[in-house]
C-alpha cells in the first residue's frame, strides 16, 4: 500500500471512530501531495457533514464523486449532503446514480424511496421501497416508509399492514409505527411516543436541529416560555432544570433567569451538541419517566416543546413535582386539540386540550399561573395552535 493510501485508511478509521479532527488533519495531508485524490476529499466531505458544514460537505463529496465516479459511497454520502441543503432533486439523482453501482443495499433504496416521496414522485418511491425490500424484508425502516408512501398514495389498508410489519419487525418501534396505526385508528392511541422512536428521530436531527426549527419552522416556544416564567420567578437567581434540552436551543433564553441551569435529554448526541454552547452547569442524558434521575431541587422545569411525545400527562407531572422545591413552576408547551383530552395530530405529535390540562394540573397537585394560546412553531407556512402553560406547585407531590 502507498503512502496516500495508508494514510486514507487511517483518516477513514479516525472518522469511524468520531475523532474528527485527526480524520481532516490526516485527510488534507494526502490532499497536500495528491490534491485530486478521491479518498481524501470523501473524508473532508464526512467530517463536514457529521460537523453541520452542509455546503462545504457538498463540495468535498462532489470533488470526491469526480475523482472515483465508479464509486458508489461518495455518490450517497453526496446525496444526503444535498437533502441536508434542501435540494431532493439533485440528491435523488446521485441516489439513481450511486444504486446503479451498487443495486444490492437495501439502505440506500430507501433512502431514495423517501426523496422521492418529499418530491411527490410516489409512483417512483413506491418502486424504490419495493427494492428495500425485496433485498431485506424485514428492514424495519423500509417497512415504516412503505406505510408512509401507502398512506400518501391513499390506501390507508396497505399502510396499516405495512405499520404492523414494522412494529412487528422492531418492537422498540424507533419509527413510531404504533403512532401511526393509532392515527388511522387501527390501535389504541399509547400514552407516550415510543423511547426508542423519539431518541431516534433527535439523534437524527441533531445536526440540523437548530437552523430546522429557528429559521424554517419559527421556533418561538424558548423566548415565550422564558417571558412567561420571568414574573412568576422571586427575587433572587433559580435553579432551572431545562427537560428535554435538545441542542441548547431554550437554554440561551433561559440562562440569564438561572443561577444554576440543568439540562437532560434522551438523546446522547443532542447533548453533545449542548455540551459546546457552554451555558450549562450540568448536562444529563435520560428518560424523564424511566430510571431514577439523580437530579434537583429546582426552582422551575422547562419543557420547550417536549410534552407533544407525551399523551396522557400525569406521570410526567407527578415525576416533575417531586424536582420542584416548595412553590416552584413547571413552564411547558404543547399543541393544542379542540374539545377534551388528547390526541395525535398528522406529524405525530400529542395535541391537548385545555380543560384536559386544567384538569391534569389539579389531580397532580399544581396550579395554573399560566395558560395562553400561542403558536410555538410553524409548519408549511402555517402556525401551529399550541399552549404556553406556567404551573405552581400548590401541595406535597403524590
Amino acid at each position: 500500500m502507498n503512502e496516500a493510501g495508508a494514510l486514507f485508511g487511517q483518516a477513514y478509521q479516525a472518522f469511524e471512530e468520531g475523532r474528527f479532527e485527526a480524520a481532516r488533519t490526516l485527510a488534507r495531508q494526502i490532499e497536500a501531495a495528491h490534491p485530486r485524490h478521491g479518498g481524501a476529499q470523501y473524508v473532508l466531505g464526512l467530517v463536514a457533514l457529521s460537523t453541520d458544514d452542509v455546503r462545504e460537505a457538498v463540495r468535498r463529496l462532489d470533488r470526491a464523486v469526480k475523482a472515483t465516479p465508479m464509486a458508489a459511497a461518495p455518490r450517497v454520502q453526496l446525496a444526503r449532503a444535498l437533502v441536508r441543503l434542501g435540494r431532493p432533486e439533485p440528491a435523488a439523482e446521485q441516489y439513481r446514480l450511486a444504486l446503479a453501482i451498487a443495486p444490492d443495499h437495501a439502505p440506500t433504496w430507501a433512502a431514495q424511496a423517501e426523496t422521492l416521496c418529499a418530491l411527490g414522485r410516489l409512483e417512483e418511491a413506491e418502486a424504490a421501497i419495493g427494492k428495500a425490500l425485496a433485498l431485506d424484508p424485514a428492514y424495519a425502516e423500509a417497512l415504516a416508509l412503505a406505510g408512509q408512501i401507502a398512506e400518501s398514495r391513499g390506501d390507508p389498508e396497505a399502510a396499516i399492514a405495512r405499520y404492523r410489519q414494522a412494529q412487528s419487525a422492531d418492537p422498540s418501534d424507533r419509527r413510531g409505527a404504533s403512532l401511526a396505526l393509532a392515527r388511522l385508528g387501527a390501535a389504541p392511541l399509547p400514552e407516550r411516543a415510543p423511547a426508542a422512536h423519539v431518541r431516534a428521530v433527535f439523534d437524527q436531527y441533531a445536526e440540523r436541529f437548530d437552523d430546522a426549527l429557528s429559521n424554517r419552522l419559527d421556533y418561538r416556544a424558548p423566548e415565550l416560555l422564558a417571558q412567561a416564567l420571568k414574573p412568576h420567578l422571586g427575587p433572587r437567581p433559580a435553579a432551572i432544570l431545562d427537560l428535554g434540552c435538545g441542542t441548547g436551543l431554550a437554554g440561551r433564553a433561559l440562562r440569564p433567569l438561572a443561577d444554576r441551569l440543568e439540562g437532560i435529554d434522551l438523546s446522547p448526541r443532542m447533548i453533545e451538541r449542548a455540551q459546546a454552547l457552554s451555558l450549562y452547569d450540568r448536562l444529563s442524558v435520560g428518560d424523564l419517566l424511566e430510571g431514577s434521575l439523580d437530579i434537583g431541587p429546582f426552582d422551575a422545569v422547562v419543557a420547550a416543546d417536549v410534552l407533544v411525545y407525551m399523551g396522557d400527562l400525569d406521570p410526567v407531572l407527578g415525576r416533575v413535582a417531586t424536582w420542584l422545591r416548595k412553590e416552584g413552576l413547571f413552564a411547558f408547551t404543547v399543541e393544542r386539540q379542540e374539545g377534551e383530552g388528547f390526541g395525535i395530530g398528522p406529524a405525530q405529535r400529542y395535541a391537548h386540550s385545555e380543560a384536559y390540562l386544567r384538569q391534569a394540573a389539579a389531580r397532580i397537585g399544581f396550579r395554573v399561573r399560566t395558560l395562553e394560546e400561542a403558536a410555538t412553531r410553524s409548519e408549511g407556512g402555517r402556525p401551529v395552535p399550541g399552549y404556553v402553560v406556567v404551573l405552581g406547585r400548590s401541595e406535597a407531590p403524590p
